[in-house]
Parts: C-alpha cells; structure tokens; sequence
C-alpha cells in the first residue's frame, strides 16, 4: 500500500508525489502504472481546505523502457544473451585475465543442419529451432556462465574459471545435448548437430575481438573435420585457416576491391503518409570470382574481423558520390543513404575522402546521407560526434541505424548531431499486434521529435505495418511491402 500523497501535501505544505514505481489495480484486476502529484489548496497563509490530486498514466512508457532494458542484453528471439552483452562480458573477462584472474575460455557453437531446416521446412520453422535450441543449451550451462545467441544459427558461451581440459568438457557436453536432439518439422524430422570451437582466455591474450576469431577458427577447423567435433584453437590453427574458409572470403574480398567486383542495388525510402519516395539507400554487393552472389552478411563479418572494412568503405564511398555526382549532373533529385563501418567512423582519411570526392562531383548540401549503426556510433561517441559534426559542414546527414535495440539509455542523443532514427525491425514487425512494440514506437518517435530528428521504420513488411506508422507519427518508412532492394534505377529513379 502507497502512502496517502493527499494527507502528506496537507501535512507539509507543499507539492507531493510517489514514487516512480507507483501502479493502481483496477476493479478489473488490471494494474496501470502512473505518475502522480498532489498540491494543497488554501489561500494565502490560511490554512488548507483541499487538495488537488492529478495521475498520468505511464504504463506505455514504462513498458517501453523494459524493453528497452531487456533488448539491451538479451536476443528478441530465443531470450538469451545477444552479441553485443557477450562482447562486453568477453571484454571484461579478457580485462581480469590480464591481471591474472581467471583461467577462462569461449566456446563458440555453430550449428550443422539450420540451413537445411531454413530451406525446406521455411524461415517460421528455423525461428522455431533456434528458440528450442536456445533452451537446450541454457539447461546444460553453468549458472555462473555466459550464454548468448551471436547470430543466425551461432552461439557463444563464456565459460569462467576452467583450464583447456574443463573448457573441452563443456564443450562436448553442450554437443551432446545437440546430438541428442531432433527438431520436427513440416511433416519431416531432422537431425541438427553442431560443432563446437573452443579458445583459452588467459594472460596472453591481446583483445576479446582476437578470442572471438580464434574461437571461430577454432569451429571452422571443427566443421571440416567431422559434423559433431570440438577443436580447442592453437597457434597453429592461422596457417591450417589460411586457405580455406573465412581466409578465402577475405582472398575474394581483396581481389573484389582491385577488380571492382562490387556493385550496388538501391531500396526506396518513402513517406508513411502517401509513400512518396523521398531517398534511397544504397546496398552494396560483392560477386566471387565466378560470378555468384556472397551474402552481405558474411563478406561484411569477414571484412570486420580481418581489418578490410575501411578499404571496402572507400571503394563504396568512391563509387557512390561518383555515381550520385552524375545523376545529379544529369538533372535527376535525387538523394542517397550510403552505409559507413564503425571502423570507419572518426578515420581521418575516410573524411578527407568523403570531402574531396563532395568537391569533385559537385554535391549539393543535403544530397548524402550517411548511416551508422546505434552501437558503433556509441562506442566511439566523441570520435563519431567530431566526425558527423564535420562532415555536417560539408551539407552530410546521419542516420543512425538498428535504433532501440542497442542501449537502455537515450541521453547519447544529445551529443550526436544526428538527422534520422531508423526504427530497428524488431518493433516493427508485430506493430499491429504488439502492445509493447506499439509503445516502443510511440516512445522512439517521441524522442526523435523533441530533439529535431525524423524517424525511419525499418523492414516494413505488410500493408497493415505501413497503414499504422502515420497514427505513430513515423515520418518515412523501408522495407520488403515498399520495395526489394533493386539492382538499377533505371532512366530516373522518381
């Protein structure tokens, strides 16, 4: 029971409020959250005669912050830990091994038979595998360890105080439970697996990115020799990796950037109140040497770990303002979005390239937006400030991308000089279902107009998501109901 905010204003004079946590249950047995005041009525310095009490109901909003909270940490689909709270953990662990705390290791899982499961039973059933696969490998973990979903069908486990003998026995244990299980499926079941690398944490060890390759190394080795293994990472594992594998997606990525074997495709972003489309972003694409498609995904993560991102940044910075300098030249009005790598935020040089290629081909004020996303420009906050601030003198907007799912805390807003909130997917998808995520909208779209910013909904998928974002006051929206991405513009892209 809440103390009785009317008596105590009386009381003392002055106006009261309860506490942040403060709910009414109603007759129904439905609780609301509110935020509340009462103020004392009197006039002069007579004594009071009443009272005035007002509540706000801000169940919506508190909601929204838990999930807000929640995403943070966990991943939307299974509940476990996402990638970004193991890489934080990870770097702590690395921090006390250091010093000498520890040992400690990462097991670094990757299932065998998810692509299949995906291909023929459809997208619905692998989201179901991943959930039972997620509560398969929380019941066999350690309370005191770390388990998270890093992404697509990977997982990673921190495991504290093992040596190289412990680590292995975790490791096997957590394939078992995989072996043992068989996931059902559009009238068909399957045998999953997975194989497992390991990597020891200790003294020696440089950074928590260089633990999360080696364990990668580690699962690829694993992979090759036989679906079901466990392979602890040695410093003999660089040479065994060097020509195979991830190795030889960085080998294509090289020579993609020497031949111009990149390209670009380009999805609409368009108004939420008529669908005009207002600018496009531009999606780059790499071919292999014989001419197939690698998924963004995977030329992307490689590009990252193996330190090609920036060049792979240049080319498309090069590539992008060239090709927008001459549409713009041609009479087209036209604007384009253009994707920028954390490691690229704050690089001196990919801002010198920037300027002088907006002076080269003549772009005017307000014709190049670039894109980050929330996490990489908050890691590097005062380098990513200086940054868009700069390039904001050469007429550049910002977008910060996957927003709402990175940080529990909003207060970075202030100092980023930032033009556009791209709404991450996750609250959008069940938009018209969703409570919360209709909440979280409501909330994002809130804050971007008390700071002066527009807001982007994200992977907008069905006319009924895209006939709601008006009513939540989204300004521009993207996404597979609006278009594909498509490979060319055409003769005009409006």
């Amino acid at each position: 029971m809440a103390p009785d905010p009317v008596a105590r204003s009386l009381r003392e004079g002055h106006i009261v409020g309860l506490g942040n946590h403060t709910a009414l249950l109603s007759k129904s047995g439905r609780e609301y959250v509110i935020e509340d005041s009462a103020a004392s009525i009197r006039l002069g310095n007579s004594p009071a005669y009443g009272a005035v009490l007002v509540f706000r109901d801000v169940t919506g909003e508190r909601l929204a912050r838990q999930k807000l909270e929640y995403l943070g940490h966990n991943d939307n689909l299974t509940g476990l830990h996402n990638r970004h709270f193991f890489e934080q953990e990870l770097e702590r662990v690395v921090h006390r091994a250091n010093r000498g705390g520890g040992p400690f290791a990462m097991v670094y899982l990757d299932l065998d038979q998810f692509k299949l499961v995906n291909d023929t039973a459809g997208h619905g059933a692998g989201d179901e595998l991943l959930v039972q696969i997620g509560g398969i490998l929380a019941r066999r973990v350690r309370r005191e360890d770390v388990l998270a979903r890093l992404g697509g069908d990977e997982f990673g486990v921190l495991v504290y105080d093992v040596g190289q003998a412990g680590a292995m026995r975790v490791a096997e244990d957590l394939l078992k439970g995989l072996q043992d299980f068989r996931f059902h499926g559009e009238e068909r079941t399957y045998d999953v697996g997975g194989s497992a690398g390991v990597a020891l944490i200790d003294e020696h060890t440089g950074s928590a990115a260089e633990v999360m390759r080696n364990a990668d190394i580690a699962c690829y080795l694993a992979k090759r020799e036989k679906p079901g293994c466990c392979h602890l990472f040695s410093a003999e594992d660089e040479s065994a990796i060097a020509t195979v594998g991830e190795m030889r997606l960085v080998n294509e990525i090289t020579e993609a950037l020497e031949a111009n074997r990149f390209s670009f495709n380009y999805q609409p972003i368009v108004r939420a109140t008529d669908g005009g489309v207002v600018h496009y972003e531009i999606m780059l694409r790499l071919l292999d040497r014989h001419g197939d498609p690698v998924p963004p995904a995977e030329f992307i993560a490689a590009a990252e770990r193996y330190g090609l991102m920036v060049q792979v940044d240049r080319w498309g910075i090069d590539h992008a303002l060239a090709e927008l300098g001459g549409w713009l030249q041609g009479g087209w009005d036209l604007t384009l979005t253009i994707n920028l790598s954390g490691t690229s935020i704050g690089d001196p040089d990919i801002l010198t390239r920037i300027q002088e290629a907006l002076q080269a081909h003549r772009i005017p004020e307000g014709r190049v937006i670039f894109e980050v996303t929330e996490t990489a420009a908050v890691a590097r906050i005062e380098k990513a400030g200086a940054f868009m601030r700069q390039l904001r003198h050469s007429g550049c907007r910002f977008a910060l991308d996957d927003f709402g799912t990175g940080f529990s805390s909003f207060d970075y807003l202030k100092y980023l000089p930032v033009d556009y909130l791209k709404i991450d997917g996750t609250f959008i998808g069940d938009l018209a279902t969703d409570p919360v995520d209709k909440a979280m909208v409501a909330s994002i779209s809130q804050i971007a107009e008390s700071l002066g910013m527009q807001t982007v909904a994200e992977f907008v998928e069905s006319p009924e998501v895209f006939a709601l974002l008006e009513s939540y006051e989204v300004d521009l929206a993207q996404g597979f109901h609006i278009s594909r991405p498509i490979p060319s513009l055409g003769n005009s892209p409006l």
